[in-house]
């Protein structure tokens, strides 16, 4: 699941970095 996180984050622009925790994002999305 890290490198889909690490391809998750490379393939996002640094604003979603300002807005949330991709990461944040990714796990929550998966839960769901």
């Amino acid at each position: 699941q890290l490198v889909q996180i690490n391809w998750y984050l490379n393939s996002r622009p640094l604003k979603y970095l300002n807005w949330h925790t991709p990461i944040e994002i990714f796990l929550l999305n998966l839960r769901h």
